[in-house]
Parts: structure tokens; sequence; C-alpha cells
């Protein structure tokens, strides 16, 4: 089973052990919920959702992967941009 939340998202923890291996991280795991468990983590405690996992094969996860890099590095360069263009209409209202 995969589990996941924003903490983990938002950190890049799974980027971060495609990079550099697994680590361990104490959880709190319940039998009869196998939904949800808690992690503990720098001190405190988040939880965590079980997602599903139908993903495919290896290579179907690459590809997905590859497609979420591109997205996000498109998004990126689209903020940069409307933020420079923000800059340059302010600069020439600014000039006039």
């Amino acid at each position: 089973m995969i589990y996941t939340n924003a903490t983990m998202v938002k950190q890049k923890w799974f980027e971060q052990a495609e990079r550099e291996g697994p680590w361990q991280i104490p959880i709190l795991f319940w039998r009869a919920n196998q939904d949800n468990l808690i992690l503990f983590e720098s001190g405190s405690y988040i939880q965590a959702t079980a997602v599903e996992n139908n993903l495919g094969p290896p290579e179907t996860l690459d590809t997905y992967h590859e497609q979420l890099r591109a997205i996000m590095e498109e998004k990126s360069r689209c903020i940069i941009q409307s933020l420079y263009q923000g800059i340059k209409n302010t600069a020439t209202i600014i000039g006039n």
C-alpha cells in the first residue's frame, strides 16, 4: 500500500527517495483502519492517507513522473513570464 499527504508532496519526499534512496520514519499503524497511518517526523506527527497504486508497470510510473515534471516546469515558466510582464508593465506605467 502507498500512503501520501500534502507535507510529503510539498517537501518532495518521493523525489528525494528516488534520488537518495529510502529512509525510515517511525509510524503508528492500526490494522483495523489501514486507510491512514501516523508518521512521526522531526518531533511532530502527520497523518498520511492510503492511495491506490493503479499506475501499472514501472515504465508507466516513469512516464507519469516525466509528464508531471514537464507540467510543473511549464507552470513555473508561465509564472515567471507573468511576473516579468507585470514588472515590465509597471516600469512602463511609472516611466510615463
